[in-house]
């Protein structure tokens, strides 16, 4: 039986890991105050008078008198005030100052431990009492402040935290500890008594093996509106459940009246057991609505395939409409020539960027390296071609890729391009950065730009200047003049316009991105794709030239504003742009020039909310009309959309670290996760964006002063290519995983490769929970993608440093947060451990490693809960919000919590985890969770679901 006292501020109680607890608020102390726990108790069964005896027990604190000098970490030190205690029958047979050091290492080196070692000083007490050992004893655990916080004594020293909110006259004197003792044996044979944690048990049992239904996955084509009558390329990823679908199975695709598609399945990721993981589906749609992927079918090749023929050096791609000429010598431009049959025939391609320099500028234009046919397929015909931008003297400005694609039965030609900055401009002004493609003369043909209004503004201040301003024309039928030129523009974030030569003539908020030429030698429609939000981007239609202009030159246009962020491209940055040409008669329809553009917008893909949450294959919650989850669509939702699909999209760089700030932490993984669970397109188009500006932008593409940067990401700061490369943290393959999974996008594989490569060499012996939790994740999803060993090993070592910086008895990552002096669990990071430490139990069912994950929440919900589903910040009171605690690492302790229900069947675990979807959906002025606590909230979601 145990007896609790206390006097003054201090307070006693047992926590749920049968620990005892001792706890003085973070406010002044008084001298002579105390808070102990006392019990009787008598020597075990064999103990005779005038033998040895001891008392083993444990005794652990969360703080610490240790300290470095530094003008950002704050300190408060108060050595020789509080101690711990243990007393024999009111007499004290022990005693430690709470300022002693309980991290193993040195201070100087931050604690850093080592493999094999535990990175604690061994927290366990043996004490002898023989001399005061009778057959009825009295034990008391105290904590006692012998001398006042506010008496200063020569170890004490006080330093302000440098984002602190605190006055520091008014918190200096404040003096916080939280003293823990517990297994308290008594022994005759002088060895300390140390209880193993508890077993923890994995529930056995396995996927339902009839999960997929015999006629096959059903699935929905996603488009924005009735597709274009010839129909629209499709390349889009599926998942499968664990064991469904064996490697090497074939796939049919039917549309809604079971009519068999033509079909290129590939596999593109396996589950553990080798079975079929995600399979990337080609083929061209020619309607919206259900489909059905059937394992085990047949697939059915296309009437008129894809053909590609080589004669010499040269090439010719073609499909029966389209016939494509490229040369695979070195040399000038991209292709040769483009025709469609019974149509134009459309001259050479060229790329072209100017530069600004003081007083002249450079321009550059496509020097061809290599051509490489990546897929020849009857379906589909990739082709990649790679050199350098150089000028008229042979100067370079950096590689440009592009590549091109044909598909069966279509008269389209689709193309990305990239360019990267590898010139000694460390911040390149770009006046031109286009795609031109010769024509034959169109004088006479009528362009459609698409919806405008006539007019343009009159206090803008190239009209005032330079009075270019008209009307009359129709804005949807607008004729192109022998020596003429018509334009549209998008030339800021709320403002379109279309030109006339250089007459303003009519104006959109945000043009719709395309153009619809009409001639009697036929015809050609062309779209850019994310042409407003991305801006600035030009299309410019000359009678022998088309200009696709990912950033558009503006001659004779006074006060163009060139030096602004979003038309810079940083040394080493890449930017990537993707447009699409339609051949056709001359008489598309206003209509139909739409829809494809629609579909160049947003590509049409496979999805089917329920399948692919059922297939397992991604880490989410119940899909999010779930009845359990009602709260959640209300209360959280929109907070997370603000900084999602509500952040505005700020220009073709996205130069303020906004909506994506350099995909920290996961960003575009949680983008897809939301799609996923809500079936919102809006989602899907903010993790496809985000991807590939983080891929672009966002990457080191190029840095000769340092050569080891290259292939990592910006830290996150005001200027992309301003910082180095970021941490583990910021080390993610996670989206671009993703988008490689989802899309079928090979520079997202490759981005995403060189991301996990370098976290093999990452040094997580930092002491944070974070910096080892994040790249855990990360590599065992990568391990789980490839089966590469060297993963494995990897996360291996990292696990070794998990389990030397988790002190088992009290489950904590005991971390320095802010402060020197209090050392304890940072809630949110502790979230981002158990993220690493769920996946790489995913990946090889350790057990030890699940026991960590359920130590590590009896350690959250014992030290960091402090009301319903509310958690500190941090063990540093100086750095918690007014009241101590928030809702916004809920999500990730409910995700640790609902992951050991689904996984144990813990009844406990399953309140833990509804216990924090409630305090997260409560109406509440806390502030609510953001995006990036996110990445493991689906357990919790699950968990909630299925306790409903």
């Amino acid at each position: 039986m145990w007896r609790k006292e206390h006097t003054g501020r201090f307070v006693a109680r047992r926590d749920l890991r049968q620990l005892l607890v001792i706890e003085h608020p973070w406010q002044p102390s008084r001298a002579g105050r105390y808070g102990q726990w006392e019990t009787r108790v008598a020597p075990p069964a064999g103990w005779k008078p005038g033998t040895p005896l001891f008392v083993s027990f444990y005794q652990s604190d969360n703080y610490s008198g240790d300290w470095l000098p530094g003008d950002w970490t704050g300190i408060q030190a108060f050595v020789g005030h509080r101690f711990k205690q243990l007393l024999v029958d009111g007499r004290m047979v022990w005693e430690e100052d709470v300022a002693d050091e309980q991290n193993a290492g040195a201070v100087e080196l931050g604690y850093r431990g080592e493999p094999g070692r535990s990175g604690f000083r061994d927290p366990y007490r043996l004490v002898e009492i023989t001399g005061l050992a009778k057959k009825q004893l009295t034990l008391t655990w105290r904590v006692v402040d012998k001398v006042a916080s506010t008496t200063k004594l020569p170890g004490d020293r006080y330093q302000r935290f440098g984002w602190s909110g605190h006055d520091p006259r008014q918190v200096k004197n404040n003096f916080y500890t939280a003293v823990y003792f517990g297994d308290v044996h008594l022994s005759l044979t002088g060895q300390t008594v140390r209880p193993a944690p508890p077993l923890v048990v994995a529930k056995t049992g396995g996927q339902d093996a009839g999960l997929i239904p015999k006629a096959g996955i059903p699935l929905t084509l996603v488009s924005r509106g009735k597709l274009p009558t010839p129909g629209y390329p499709v390349r889009s990823g599926v998942p499968l459940p664990r064991g469904q679908v064996a490697a090497g199975t074939p796939f049919a695709l039917r549309d809604a009246q079971g009519k068999a598609v033509p079909l290129v399945a590939r596999e593109t990721s396996h589950w553990p057991d080798g079975s079929v993981r995600w399979v990337l589906c080609e083929f061209v749609a020619r309607r919206s609505g259900r489909y059905r992927l059937v394992p085990g079918a047949k697939s059915l090749s296309p009437a008129q395939p894809v053909q590609v023929r080589k004669h010499g050096r040269r090439l010719r791609v073609g499909n029966g409409l389209l016939e494509l000429k490229l040369s695979t010598a070195t040399g000038p431009g991209v292709f040769s020539g483009l025709s469609y049959k019974g149509g134009l025939d459309l001259g050479e391609m060229d790329f072209q960027i100017k530069l600004n320099r003081v007083g002249w500028r450079d321009t550059f234009k496509t020097h061809r390296r290599r051509l490489v046919v990546e897929s020849a397929g009857p379906v589909c015909a990739v082709l990649r071609l790679e050199g350098d931008m150089v000028d008229a003297r042979g100067q370079r400005f950096g590689p440009w890729r592009v590549r091109l694609q044909i598909w069966a039965g279509l008269p389209y030609l689709l193309m990305d391009w990239r360019l990267i900055n590898e010139s000694d401009q460390a911040m390149a002004m770009l006046l031109d950065w286009s795609a031109n493609l010769h024509l034959p003369d169109l004088s006479g043909a009528m362009v459609d730009f698409g919806p405008f209004a006539l007019g343009f503004d009159p206090e803008d201040i190239g009209v005032k200047a330079m009075g270019h301003h008209g009307g009359g024309a129709t804005p949807r039928a607008m004729p192109l003049h022998h020596s003429s030129e018509l334009s549209c523009r998008q030339e800021r974030v709320d403002q379109a316009r279309l030109y006339r030569n250089t007459t303003w003539v009519a104006t959109a908020a945000q043009a719709t991105g395309f153009f619809n030429l009409q001639h009697p030698k036929g015809g050609l429609t062309g779209a850019i794709r994310w042409f407003a939000e991305e801006f600035p981007k030009g299309i410019v239609v000359r009678p022998g030239l088309l200009k696709l202009a990912t950033l558009p030159e503006y001659e004779d246009a006074l006060a163009w504003p060139h030096d602004r962020p979003f038309v810079r491209l940083g040394r080493g940055e890449a930017k990537q742009q993707m447009f699409a040409l339609w051949l056709h008669n001359g008489k598309l329809p206003a209509g139909q020039a739409e829809a494809f553009n629609r579909c160049v917008q947003d590509t049409p893909r496979l999805f089917d909310r329920a399948w692919f949450v059922a297939s397992a294959a991604l880490e989410t919650g119940p899909p999010r009309d779930h009845p359990a989850l009602a709260g959640w669509a209300a209360e959280v939702a929109p907070a997370i959309e603000r900084t999602g699909i509500g952040a505005p999209r700020l220009g073709h760089r996205e130069y303020w670290d906004t909506a994506w700030g350099n995909d920290y932490r996961g960003r575009t993984h949680l983008g897809l996760l939301q799609y996923v669970e809500t079936g919102d397109p809006r989602w899907f188009r903010y993790f496809d964006a985000a991807c590939v500006h983080y891929r672009e932008v966002d990457i080191i593409h190029f840095c000769p002063e340092h050569p080891d940067w290259v292939g990592a990401g910006h830290l996150y700061g005001e200027d992309h290519t301003s910082c180095g490369p970021v941490g583990n943290i910021g080390a993610n393959c996670d989206g671009l995983l993703d988008h490689y999974l989802l899309t079928g996008d090979p520079d997202s594989f490759a981005a995403a490769k060189v991301f996990a490569e370098r976290m093999l060499d990452c040094n997580a012996w930092g002491r944070s929970a974070r910096e080892v939790g994040w790249p855990l994740a990360q590599i065992s999803r990568w391990c789980g993608q490839t089966g590469d060993r060297r993963f494995l090993r990897k996360a291996r070592e990292l696990m070794e440093v998990v389990h030397s910086y988790v002190e088992t008895r009290r489950g904590i990552f005991s971390e320095i947060h802010g402060s020197w002096s209090y050392r304890g669990i940072v809630p949110f990071m502790t979230g981002y451990l158990a993220f690493g430490l769920i996946r790489y139990h995913q990946l090889t069912g350790d057990a030890e490693a699940l026991q960590l994950l359920r130590l590590i929440a009896g350690g959250l919900f014992a030290e960091a809960r402090v009301a319903k589903g509310r958690f500190t910040n941090s063990p540093f009171p100086e750095i918690n919000l007014p009241g101590g605690h928030h809702r916004s690492p809920s999500a990730l302790i409910g995700g640790l919590a609902g992951y050991l229900f689904l996984v144990t069947g813990e009844a406990r675990c399953g309140e833990w985890a509804r216990e924090c979807y409630e305090g997260i959906v409560e109406k509440s002025p806390d502030a609510q969770l953001s995006m990036d606590m996110l990445p493991i909230a689906g357990w919790m979601l699950r968990a909630v679901a299925e306790q409903k």
